[in-house]
């Protein structure tokens, strides 16, 4: 409050940028949900959303329909909520989500259709700029499917590390998510590089 007891309204908000022409056709997008984020960034999205489909900012205390059984349910990421309803239905329960990100998320629906929680590891690309950057020998790699698992150049045996070593990593975690739940739950792949990791794996 100023010193006349009047509230202060605080800086006046930036003017929305005008909205695009919109030079595509949107055929398929029936609705869409978001993370919970600024609400001048919420009204920024909601002028930029030209399919004019229904928005659903997922935060604390959002009805998703699916329960959270978690220590403290406002630590899970909305991200991960929203990739556990799409995987349940889309597929039911149980169910495993791998998201590839900037962590690579395992997010796990019991067999009663509940959340109850993942593994968080470090993602591919912050694990690749790390070798790079503490080892100055090696080279930034492509990241693509080398042409044999025993690397002939340092690039094929770093492109086989990223590849198979990932892979392995989601076999692992998700074999012994399994085991822990008592369920051969289908593990669903997910993010930018899934497609790069998903065909190589097990699971």
């Amino acid at each position: 409050r100023d010193p006349a007891g009047v509230t202060d309204p605080g800086p006046a908000l930036p003017q929305l940028p005008p909205r695009p022409p919109r030079s595509f056709t949107i055929h398929w997008l029936v609705d869409a949900a978001i993370f919970f984020v600024a609400v001048l960034f919420l009204a920024l999205l909601s002028e930029l959303l030209w399919a004019q489909a229904p928005l659903l900012a997922v935060g604390p205390g959002v009805k998703t329909g699916i329960p959270i059984r978690y220590d403290d349910p406002r630590e899970v990421g909305p991200d991960r909520i929203v990739n556990s309803v799409a995987a349940k239905e889309r597929y039911g329960a149980p169910v495993i989500v791998v998201d590839f990100g900037t962590s690579t998320n395992f997010d796990v629906v019991s067999p009663e259709g509940e959340y109850v929680g993942g593994v968080l590891a470090p993602g591919i690309e912050i694990s690749m700029e790390a070798l790079f950057a503490r080892a100055a020998r090696l080279v930034k790699v492509d990241y693509a499917v080398p042409p044999s698992v025993i690397g002939k150049t340092t690039v094929g045996g770093l492109q086989s590390g990223l590849v198979y070593g990932f892979a392995g990593q989601v076999d692992g975690i998700v074999g012994r998510i399994r085991a822990e739940l008592g369920a051969k739950a289908p593990a669903i792949a997910t993010g930018g590089l899934a497609d790069l990791v998903a065909p190589h794996s097990e699971t």
